[in-house]
């Protein structure tokens, strides 16, 4: 466990499950680091440690444990869709799992498999829509099924998004939605009772995923972004509801998830592909104050990375800016791409790496205080997904194929 000091005066606790693993959606304790030194900051094709091709589309993230990259994907036409794991060495594909669902209406941008997995390093725990309802599901690490739950009726035209999440062994599971038969829902990882939900009703259906972290070792916290309440902290062990903030414009949509540095978090919501509300709040005590608002050139799909007592917003026109959190203060405001970008940004060491929905990755110097472009990769094809970075290795999931960078000797 890493402790992080993120106020004066409360000492919060980020979940780390594993200081190589990349345990969830914007891997440890959702703050999309991870440790790979020597990674390249433009690389070819000498740089793969291997590339695959995937059986089917997807825009969730690949989670890593140990030497297993686990990713879900499409398998072609037919209700079906898979949990595929390889070795993070050599690519190799070591089991896959299917499974089959009722197809859905959905976002042309969408996938039947958005929603990324989690894992504790021993089991793999996912989320899936299937027809008008959502079940959660866990696996054992080599693929074999361990339960499943039907959580709830869901419907969404545009589909579903939110990933997954652990709190300590609490599984979390966001199934906000329209029409009043949405909510927080957590169960037990060991067997998959149900330990509490929180029945919700949202104005617009959210696909942000939630943040945890630990106010004390072992009493868990979750924050939801959504609406009409932008932001609402649940105890994880019993659903109780710790705090709420309002939000001046509750019809938006949040997509990116809530991000948090030195006791800040931030949260943005929208429509239309454009962000157009966001506030950050102070946590301190078991309360939330909010401190800031409406500054512009915000992300609605990427989730910001948290950088020394800084967020780092992707635009999703392609701008990189940098905020300070106590204030909202913008320190620069950089084009990174000509085109899109919906994949957040993730960072190791001194370089952040960013991809544009094109196939552009850029890596970006980690500075909170000076925007340095370090290089530039043409993939060349669309990605949508967040990178993960784990093992000392970058891990980058496009439309069609599993990526697997090296360290370079130079690092550069």
């Amino acid at each position: 466990m890493k402790l992080l000091l993120l106020s004066a005066s409360l000492l919060f606790t980020v979940a780390l499950c594993q200081a190589q693993d990349w345990p969830r959606f914007l891997g440890p304790g959702g703050s999309g680091k991870g440790k790979a030194p020597g990674l390249p900051a433009k690389f070819s094709e000498k740089d793969y440690a291997w590339k695959i091709d995937l059986p089917g589309g997807g825009v969730s993230s690949p989670v890593v444990t140990g030497e297993r990259v686990i990713v879900t994907s499409e398998l072609g036409e037919g209700g079906k869709r898979g949990v595929l794991c390889f070795n993070l060495k050599d690519g190799k594909e070591l089991w896959r799992v299917e499974d089959a669902f009722e197809s859905h209406t959905k976002h042309r941008f969408n996938s039947f498999a958005s929603s990324s997995p989690a894992t504790d390093g021993k089991n793999i725990y996912l989320a899936w829509s299937s027809g008008g309802t959502m079940r959660a599901l866990a696996l054992n690490i080599e693929g074999k099924k361990l339960w499943e739950k039907e959580i709830g009726p869901y419907k969404e035209d545009h589909g579903s998004g939110a990933s997954p999440v652990l709190a300590g062994d609490t599984l979390i599971v966001s199934t906000d939605c329209e029409g009043g038969n949405g909510g927080v829902t957590a169960f037990k990882t060991a067997d998959g009772s149900l330990l509490w939900k929180s029945d919700r009703a949202s104005m617009r259906t959210p696909f942000s995923s939630p943040l945890t972290f630990e106010e004390k070792p072992g009493e868990w916290q979750v924050v939801v972004s959504s609406n009409p309440k932008a932001l609402t902290c649940f105890d994880a062990k019993d659903g109780k509801v710790l705090w709420g903030i309002e939000n001046a414009m509750p019809g938006l949509r949040a997509v990116g998830s809530p991000a948090m540095t030195d006791g800040v978090i931030f949260a943005a919501t929208g429509q239309g592909g454009t962000a157009k509300a966001n506030m950050a709040v102070r946590v301190s005590g078991g309360k939330a104050e909010k401190i800031w608002e409406g500054k512009k050139a915000i992300p609605y799909v990427p989730t910001p990375l948290a950088l020394d007592g800084h967020f780092l917003f992707l635009g999703d026109g392609g701008i990189l800016s940098s905020v300070r959190a106590n204030d909202g203060e913008m320190l620069w405001s950089e084009r990174v791409f000509e085109d899109q970008a919906y994949s957040s940004p993730v960072c190791t060491g001194d370089k952040i790496y960013c991809i544009s929905r094109s196939g552009i990755v850029a890596a970006v110097k980690a500075d909170a205080t000076k925007y340095t472009l370090l290089g530039t990769t043409t993939l060349g094809e669309p990605c949508d997904s967040t990178p993960a970075i784990a093992g000392g290795r970058l891990i980058i999931r496009t439309t069609k194929r599993l990526y697997c960078i090296r360290p370079s000797p130079a690092g550069k």
